[in-house]
């Protein structure tokens, strides 16, 4: 259940003030260890949060794997298959046409993993000659298929890798393989197929986001991508904000929880720039081992290890990026009261005027560009602040924030009426 409250003019008024022109020193502290109050105005009450001061970057990092040791141990369930249900798409029409899919794909993929180059030349005569064939889900030609294919081979099959690096590219090539198979079915159904999206990776692997505020590098990024989206390019680093969820990729099995730790800060920061997420997906893999991961406000649920060297492991990989592809955006974890807004280079933002009588209110929209407060824990109730405005701006008329909206997660109570 989400909250939100809306303050009045006059806390917008401190904001704006305190961002103008910094006091010298607090006037009282109350409790260093969580807030300071400050008297710059006469009838400020409003309070920011205590910032400590800047640790080196190897104390950050030294700190923040504490903190996500702490978190794993207190909030992680291993061995959970029942997450991989929740990313199945909701309507029974799309939830056979993703089976479908997933099937078409595993088929073509097992047919084409260990083929003579004989097997090769008759697949591709057969669809050059346009017979209709359940081994491929492509119509036209199969050439993009197979160079994808070849990429993973190695990997798939379980040969040894010799640098951890390595697993990143047959990775890749995986999820993009994926990528085409959704691709021509839509190219084939239309929107009438139930697809939504194609996941594929990002631009690069082994990058450091443009937005992170520490060190850390993402394995391999995945992205949520429209049809008539550009591809990703090799010249830009693909941010937090853009990522639909992180690969972590380790050498070897016994690094597992290792990349759980990984992906726990990576996820920390994918909430702390995406103003919409309120849950979230990952996946690891260590060597052959791929696991699916889904973070709540309370618990993070990891599946078991899917095995890609075989057959069914294969498929449950396939399964998993196919449904990702057809599923709402609620179920990826995106807030459908929050959206962005490219073309004005903004948010908006659907909540209640009033909610103090405990009376549900028509949702009033509001737009914002600045956050004074942002979700940058893994889990609790992922507060937020926005400076807004219900006036829409305008390319010729930019936005002026009114008021402070606060957004948070709070436990669902029975019958209540403060929902939005």
């Amino acid at each position: 259940m989400t909250k939100r409250k809306i303050q009045n003019k006059s806390a917008m008024e401190d904001i704006k003030h305190k961002k103008q022109k910094r006091p010298a020193g607090p006037t009282s502290v109350s409790n260093p260890a969580k807030t300071i109050s400050t008297s710059m105005e006469p009838h400020s009450s409003y309070t920011l949060p205590y910032i400590p001061p800047l640790a080196l970057p190897e104390e950050m990092a030294t700190e923040l794997r504490n903190e996500m040791v702490d978190l794993y141990g207190k909030h992680h369930v291993l061995d959970n298959d029942f997450i991989l249900n929740m990313a199945q798409p909701s309507d029974s029409y799309q939830r056979r046409a993703a089976r479908n899919i997933t099937r078409d794909a595993t088929k073509f993929l097992e047919t084409h993993l260990t083929p003579s180059s004989a097997h090769l030349e008759t697949a591709a005569s057969k669809q050059g000659k346009g017979k209709k064939s359940t081994e491929s889900p492509s119509s036209t030609s199969t050439s993009a298929w197979i160079a994808h294919i070849d990429e993973m081979r190695d990997w798939s099959l379980g040969k040894p890798l010799c640098l951890e690096s390595g697993i990143y590219g047959p990775i890749m090539a995986f999820v993009s393989y994926v990528a085409l198979c959704v691709q021509a079915q839509r190219d084939k159904a239309g929107s009438t197929a139930g697809i939504r999206r194609l996941i594929c990776p990002a631009d690069k692997a082994d990058y450091q986001p443009d937005d992170s505020d520490d060190k850390t590098r993402v394995c391999i990024g995945l992205c949520s991508m429209d049809f008539d989206d550009p591809a990703p390019t090799a010249s830009t680093r693909t941010p937090y904000h853009k990522l639909l969820a992180v690969i972590e990729a380790w050498g070897c099995s016994i690094y597992s929880k290792d990349a759980f730790l990984q992906l726990y800060e990576d996820t920390r920061q994918m909430y702390q720039e995406q103003h919409d997420l309120r849950s979230a997906w990952g996946i690891t893999i260590c060597g052959h081992e791929v696991r699916v991961c889904h973070f709540g406000n309370d618990i993070a649920v990891s599946s078991k290890p899917m095995d890609v060297t075989t057959p069914k492991g294969r498929r449950s990989f396939i399964e998993i990026l196919v449904n990702w592809s057809m599923c709402e955006d609620s179920q990826l974890g995106r807030d459908p009261t929050i959206g962005y807004m490219p073309d004005l280079d903004c948010w908006q933002i659907d909540c209640p005027d009033d909610t103090s009588r405990g009376i549900d209110t028509k949702p009033r929209r509001y737009y914002f560009e600045d956050v004074a407060c942002r979700a940058n824990r893994l889990f609790g109730r992922h507060t937020r602040c926005f400076l807004a405005t219900n006036i829409k701006p305008t390319v010729d008329s930019p936005l002026v924030p009114s008021v402070v909206i606060k957004d948070a997660w709070v436990f669902a109570k029975p019958s209540t009426g403060e929902d939005v």
